[in-house]
């Protein structure tokens, strides 16, 4: 489903979740043994996935929260003005690089849990064309 056969490459229902592929299958094997044997009930459960992830997943709120302290640290007091300023180039700095395209991809190991393997994204440099357009 999220990452599929040689035969099926680049043809993922879910290539959004490409980098959950432990936590996938862990959620399809609990869909076969819950689904009490109703088919459609199995593909109900299945295509959950994607929506229960948007609703556990907590990585775009960090990753926007960590840009907007790059903009607004916390050790500072900032005017209105300036607060307000520095709110919308942190947007806009957002906005222009939120999904950029992953140069590589890279597999972190750890030692004490080895089934934890997931592979991580290498992204391309952020690009500052907002800048221009102020």
């Amino acid at each position: 489903m999220c990452s599929g056969t040689v035969a099926n490459r680049n043809k993922s229902w879910f290539t959004e979740h490409s980098d959950k592929m432990k936590s996938t299958k862990t959620h399809l094997y609990w869909c076969m043994k819950n689904c009490t044997g109703n088919a459609d009930d199995l593909r109900v459960m299945i295509m959950n996935i994607s929506r229960h992830y948007q609703c556990r997943d907590t990585y775009w709120i960090e990753s926007f929260n960590h840009q907007l302290l790059t903009y607004l640290s916390k050790r500072v007091h900032f005017g209105d003005d300036t607060f307000v300023i520095r709110m919308n180039l942190a947007v806009l700095d957002w906005n222009e690089n939120v999904q950029r395209a992953a140069t590589s991809h890279r597999v972190y190991l750890n030692a004490r849990r080895p089934d934890r393997q997931a592979p991580s994204h290498v992204l391309r440099p952020k690009t500052f064309n907002f800048v221009e357009h102020i």
